[in-house]
C-alpha cells in the first residue's frame, strides 16, 4: 500500500504542476489518468468497499512493484522529452501545421453534427439487426464494408465534442443540441445492448467526465458558488448513481453467454426484460461470480463489477502471473500472434494483394489477454476470445531486459505526437484529439493503461 500510496502522489505532483502542466497537458494528463487506471484508483475503490488493496491479488507487492516501476519509467521519458528541444521543435512544427489547415479549431458544428451521425450509423448497421450474431461471423473475417465501418464508428464520439464547443472554441450556441443529444443517448442505448457491449455506453459517459476535467483544468469552467453547488450534488450522488450502473453491469454479464444466439434486436429486448426483473437477474450472477471465483485468471476484484471496468490491477496481476508460466517457444507465439494482430489493422482485401495465407478472423477473434489465457491453460480458457490484457506488463514478457529502453522509444513519439494538437498559446485543443480522448482499448487518455 505505501509503494502504491508514494507512487500516486509522486505522479499526481508531477502531472498536475503548474510550472509545466499548460505547456504539456495532454501527455501529463494521460499519464495520471492511466496510471489510476493501471493502479492508483484501488486506492480509492477499495476503500468505498472497505476491502485490502492486496484482496484477490495473487502476487500483490511484485504487480505492485511492477506497475509503480512501469509509471516511472513513463515519467521519465516524459522528463526527457520535455527538456528535449527536438521533441519540442517537432511538435511545434506539427501544431502549427495543424492550425494552418484550421484541424484545432471549429467554426461550424454542423460537420461534427454530420460526422457524429456516420459514427452512429456505422456502430448500429456494422451488424445485421435481425440476423442472429453466430451467422455473422464470415469464416474469411470482415468484408471491405464492415473494415470501412469499423474505421468509421470512431466519430460516434463527435456529439460529446458539440456539447463543449462553445467553451472550447465559441461556437454559437446551439438549441437544437438538446433534442438531437436525447435521441443520440436513445441510440447508444439500443446500440450498448443490442451488442452487449458495456463500452459502448461507458466510454461515451466517462469521455464526458474526462472532457468536463480537462475543461476545468483549463480554466474555462468558473469557480463560483453555482459550480461547487453542482460538485456537492454530484458528490452526493455519486453512490447511487454508481450503484444503479452496477446494476448496469451485471445484467450485461448476465445476459452475455447467450448474446451469440440471439439476433441484436433480441438482445435488446432481453436485456429491457432482465432490467425489469432485477432481483432474478442479480441470483444468476451472483451464481455465475461464486463459479469464476476460483478461477486461476478471474478478473473479479471489486464486489461492484463497475470498478472492475476503471481500475485494472488485477488484469496486471493476471499477465504477472501468466508471464511466470510461459516458455520462450510461447512467448515467440505469442509475438506472432501480436504481429497478426496489427496485420489485420487492413482490410483483408488489401492483406491479400500480399498473401492468401493471412485470415483476419483468425487474430480478430481474441484478444492478446485472452490468447496469454488460453495458452497457459488451454483446457479451461479454450473458449476465451475478448478478455482484457496489459499492455506494460506484455511488454515485459516481450522485451525482458530491454524493457526500460522499450518504453523510452515508445513514449516519446506518442508524446509528441499528442501534445500536437494542442495550442499552448490559446489554450485550445483539437477536436480531433477530443473525439479520441477516451475509448476502451484504443483512447488517447488511456494510452498506458490495460488494453
Amino acid at each position: 500500500v505505501l509503494i502504491l500510496f508514494s507512487t500516486s502522489i509522486f505522479a499526481t505532483y508531477y502531472c498536475f504542476n503548474n510550472k509545466y502542466f499548460f505547456e504539456y497537458p495532454i501527455s501529463l494528463f494521460m499519464i495520471w489518468f492511466s496510471h489510476f487506471l493501471n493502479s492508483g484508483g484501488a486506492l480509492y475503490l477499495k476503500s468505498l468497499e472497505l476491502s485490502l488493496v492486496t484482496d484477490q491479488l495473487i502476487f500483490p507487492l511484485s504487480t505492485i512493484t511492477l506497475i509503480s516501476f512501469f509509471t516511472f519509467l513513463i515519467i521519465i521519458s516524459h522528463m526527457i522529452y520535455r527538456n528535449g528541444s527536438t521533441t519540442n521543435k517537432i511538435r511545434t512544427k506539427l501544431c502549427n501545421f495543424y492550425s494552418r489547415h484550421h484541424l484545432m479549431e471549429i467554426n461550424n458544428v454542423n460537420f461534427l453534427y454530420f460526422i457524429g451521425i456516420i459514427g452512429v450509423a456505422s456502430k448500429l448497421y456494422y451488424l445485421d439487426l435481425n440476423v442472429v450474431r453466430f451467422d455473422q461471423s464470415e469464416a474469411a473475417g470482415p468484408g471491405l464494408f464492415q473494415d470501412i465501418l469499423e474505421g468509421l464508428d470512431i466519430f460516434i464520439f463527435a456529439p460529446i465534442v458539440i456539447i463543449f464547443s462553445q467553451t472550447l472554441y465559441g461556437t454559437q450556441k446551439d438549441k437544437k443540441i438538446r433534442w438531437f443529444f436525447l435521441f443520440y443517448c436513445l441510440i447508444i442505448l439500443a446500440i450498448s445492448f443490442g451488442r452487449n457491449n458495456r463500452s459502448v455506453l461507458f466510454d461515451v459517459i466517462l469521455l464526458f467526465v474526462l472532457i468536463y476535467l480537462l475543461v476545468f483544468l483549463f480554466g474555462k469552467i468558473k469557480s463560483n458558488r453555482g459550480f461547487y453547488i453542482k460538485v456537492t450534488v454530484v458528490l452526493l450522488l455519486s453512490i447511487p448513481v454508481l450503484n444503479f450502473f452496477d446494476t448496469f453491469s451485471k445484467i450485461y454479464l448476465t445476459e452475455r453467454g447467450t448474446r451469440g444466439t440471439r439476433t441484436p434486436l433480441e438482445s435488446v429486448k432481453s436485456f429491457v426484460s432482465a432490467f425489469t426483473s432485477r432481483k432474478q437477474n442479480d441470483e444468476a450472477f451472483q451464481r455465475k461470480q461464486t463459479l469464476k471465483k476460483g478461477r486461476l485468471f478471474s478478473e473479479t476484484y471489486y464486489q461492484n463489477t463497475l470498478y472492475n471496468r476503471i481500475n485494472f490491477l488485477k488484469i496486471h496481476d493476471n499477465i504477472n502471473l501468466a508471464g511466470r508460466e510461459l516458455s520462450k517457444d510461447q512467448i515467440e507465439d505469442l509475438k506472432k500472434f501480436e504481429v497478426g494482430r496489427l496485420i489485420s489493422i487492413a482490410p483483408q482485401p488489401i492483406i491479400n494483394i500480399f498473401t492468401n495465407d493471412f485470415n483476419k478472423r483468425d487474430y480478430l477473434d481474441y484478444s492478446l489477454g485472452s490468447y496469454i489465457y488460453i495458452t497457459v491453460d488451454p483446457t479451461r480458457y479454450g473458449s476465451t476470445t475478448l478478455n482484457i490484457g496489459s499492455m506494460l506488463m506484455e511488454l515485459k514478457i516481450f522485451a525482458g531486459y530491454w524493457l526500460p529502453i522499450v518504453i523510452l522509444l515508445m513514449c516519446i513519439p506518442v508524446f509528441v505526437l499528442f501534445d500536437s494538437f494542442y495550442n499552448k498559446k490559446l489554450l485550445l485543443v483539437s477536436p480531433i484529439l477530443l473525439i479520441s480522448f477516451f475509448s476502451t482499448g484504443r483512447g488517447v487518455s488511456n494510452y498506458f493503461a490495460a488494453d
